[in-house]
């Protein structure tokens, strides 16, 4: 098992108002993956029609399905 990264209190702050506002600002929205699967979504709290985890899983195995068969 890789050793943890570590983060001071502050550094963490700093780095969580940036993505904050860069999501309340910007629109921008950020996936979090745990090993390799979508397990949340940061989005603007105005974004109504964001896609669920459920939906991007769905979107994913489409896009890599659609790959495959043209890999073929």
């Amino acid at each position: 098992m890789p050793e943890p990264t570590r983060i001071s209190a502050t550094d963490l702050r700093v780095k969580l108002a940036i993505l904050l506002a860069r999501i309340a600002l910007s629109g921008d929205r950020f996936i979090i993956y745990k090993n390799n699967s979508p397990i949340a979504m940061l989005v603007p709290p105005d974004m109504a029609h964001a896609d669920t985890l459920g939906e991007l899983s769905a979107k994913q195995k489409r896009k890599f399905l659609r790959r495959l068969e043209q890999a073929l």
